[in-house]
């Protein structure tokens, strides 16, 4: 069952990679949006490396609760209702399939990943010379290239409210 829709959603991916046109205007929205994800996926950072402090301060004043932790920290591709040109039955075949591959920011008390991590230069669909000048970080990378699930065309309907953190805390260092 599981494996049935992954190919319908690589099937509807593929078509919309092959009719897709790179017009100007099309251009200019994905490089928007891609540099909204990118910011975002900053923030995200951000986020992660507050608390991390907030929990080494609490560790360094004797909680013992933070002394041992693990944050972990994605965006999440949550379409508003309506918004998309795809309805609620693909849209969650989507979801499930990329829940499992999002890109992660993570951190525990010995360290954080490094930032510099979660950005690369335009490859794959975005490897054109458009987009030449644009950084596409990890998660968008996965989620409109390499997950094979959200297309460029995809990306003309999505506004960066699309895009929600994502951060869980675990303080059991087996989890």
């Amino acid at each position: 069952m599981e494996e049935d829709y992954k190919d319908e959603i690589a099937d509807r991916y593929e078509k919309l990679i092959s009719s897709f046109v790179w017009t100007p205007m099309n251009t200019e929205k994905i490089k928007d949006l891609l540099l909204k994800i990118n910011k975002k996926m900053n923030e995200l950072y951000d986020k992660v490396q507050l608390l991390k402090q907030d929990f080494d301060s609490g560790a360094e004043k004797g909680m013992e609760l933070y002394k041992e932790y693990v944050i972990d920290a994605c965006l999440i591709c949550s379409p508003r209702e309506n918004s998309w040109d795809l309805d609620s039955e693909t849209q969650e075949k989507i979801s499930t399939r990329i829940s499992h591959i999002q890109r992660n920011i993570y951190a525990t008390q010995e360290k954080i990943e490094d930032r510099g991590n979660q950005l690369l230069f335009s490859t794959g669909i975005f490897n054109s010379p458009d987009l030449a000048d644009i950084p596409a970080c990890n998660y968008a990378q996965v989620l409109f290239d390499l997950s094979k699930t959200y297309s460029p065309q995809d990306m003309l309907d999505m506004t960066i409210e699309d895009f929600k953190f994502h951060i869980e805390v675990f303080f059991d260092p087996d989890c």
